[in-house]
């Protein structure tokens, strides 16, 4: 559990029939892919969970989670941008990547951008990488 924005959240993981059954279902994310190589052996995982907090315009730099991230936009809006095209999400929808994808994430909108964020990895290796891999075109900046 987590607060931000003045409110209690909830993360749970599992099936959808093991939800809790009190508060109220704000989203439902997934199913998230844990590894990209099926036959990866890890023994324990971490989850990492932030309340971000983007202004208009600004941008990530290019990174990968050895995990999947998932996101749940409170206000404004956001583009990620990875080698498989554009997803864009605003106020009150979500939005996820798999495991070990290039990625960069811009506040495409007018006003500042929060939203929750989770990713979820391997303990033994740091939640986030930069990586020069892949260039974006920047198309969330059009």
């Amino acid at each position: 559990m987590a607060e931000a924005e003045g409110q209690s959240w909830l993360f749970s993981f599992g099936s959808k029939s093991a939800a809790p059954k009190s508060g109220e279902l704000v989203a439902s994310i997934g199913p998230l892919q844990l590894t990209s190589d099926k036959l990866a052996k890890v023994s324990l995982y971490e989850i990492v969970a932030y309340l971000a907090v983007m202004p208009p315009g600004t941008y990530t730099r290019v990174h990968v989670h050895p995990g999947p991230e998932a996101w749940y936009v409170l206000t404004g809006e956001q583009c990620l941008e990875t080698p498989a095209g554009v997803m864009k999400a605003g106020t009150g929808e979500s939005m996820f990547a798999p495991p070990m994808t290039p990625m960069r994430l811009t506040n495409s909108g007018s006003s500042v951008r929060r939203a929750l964020f989770i990713v979820i990895h391997d303990a033994n290796q740091p939640w986030t990488i930069p990586t020069n891999d892949w260039k974006p075109s920047d198309a969330c900046d059009r």
